[in-house]
């Protein structure tokens, strides 16, 4: 970011602990430091160091300001460094944690297309169901699938990446055997693959219209087994539709009661709100989001 600016130097003035500090550090002169804090004092008409010939110390409304304009100047460093290194070649590690079913289904064809369009980004997977601390476990993105949109939060973003009905599924053969559901309370006398509920709340046009609860079949936490289970016609189950999308097309599964929904599942990107978010991290978002959305269904 361009050193002229006030607010900069006032930062990196504080920062440093002194004027000659600031000054080795900026290489800027002293009387160019001093006249700028000087400047902006007169702009913002209040005294925001008091200062004496070996230390200073903030005012008051120097500290508040000083903490307001350390989160501007971190944002502009950001946009600075953006701006410089679009003309450079992308580099870094990224180190990315997803559910395995958000790995299988939407990252796994990803991946090698952004290596290939970006050889110097290294992408780190980790597959992870838990709730991640970003910082703490030094993970820049991380992608979970959940019933409603994440709240951000003073240190987390969340994106929504796709939102995807959940919807009732069942194998062509297994269809063949115990019929076409033609209505909710039908599923009752029908198998069911469960998840975590042991009932399935339906919604038509948003509004709730069913509570069903069929013969459970198989109860499990791991969709990959859903999925297996329902192309081995063992029942029907509710998955989100971008799972089963491709083998609805091939007539593998068929989608039961296709005026109706289990309600959605809304997958959300998070990052950290970090100032020093890596170039390589804004790329892998940017290629994350066009392809996904291209692929979302209509």
């Amino acid at each position: 970011m361009m050193t002229a600016n006030p607010l900069f130097l006032f930062c990196k003035y504080v920062e440093a602990g002194s004027l000659s500090a600031a000054s080795r550090n900026l290489n800027v002169s002293k009387s160019t430091l001093s006249k700028s804090l000087a400047d902006l004092e007169a702009h913002l008409q209040v005294k925001l160091v008091h200062r004496s010939t070996r230390s200073f110390k903030l005012t008051e409304v120097g500290e508040e300001i000083y903490q307001h304009a350390r989160i501007l100047c971190d944002k502009l460093n950001l946009i600075d460094d953006i701006a410089k290194s679009r003309n450079a070649k992308p580099f870094g590690r990224i180190r990315i944690s997803a559910s395995m079913p958000i790995v299988q289904h939407h990252l796994a064809h990803l991946i090698p297309e952004f290596a290939t369009s970006y050889p110097d980004i290294v992408l780190d997977v980790v597959t992870s169901d838990q709730y991640s601390n970003l910082i703490d476990e030094n993970i820049d993105i991380a992608i979970r699938s959940h019933s409603k949109t994440l709240e951000n939060s003073a240190h987390l973003y969340g994106k929504q990446l796709l939102k995807d009905p959940i919807i009732l599924v069942a194998g062509r053969k297994y269809l063949a055997r115990h019929g076409q559901p033609e209505l909710p309370p039908e599923l009752q006398s029908h198998h069911g693959i469960m998840t975590a509920n042991v009932h399935w709340q339906l919604y038509k046009n948003g509004q709730e219209a069913a509570q069903v609860q069929p013969k459970c079949r198989l109860q499990t936490n791991d969709l990959n087994v859903v999925m297996q289970a329902i192309l081995q016609n063992l029942g029907i189950a509710a998955v989100p539709k971008s799972f089963v999308q491709k083998h609805i097309a091939t007539g593998e599964l068929t989608q039961v009661l296709p005026e109706m929904t289990c309600g959605d599942m809304v997958t959300t990107v998070l990052t950290t709100s970090n100032k020093n978010r890596l170039l390589a991290v804004q790329i892998f978002l940017e290629f994350l989001y066009q392809h996904v959305q291209n692929e979302s269904v209509v």
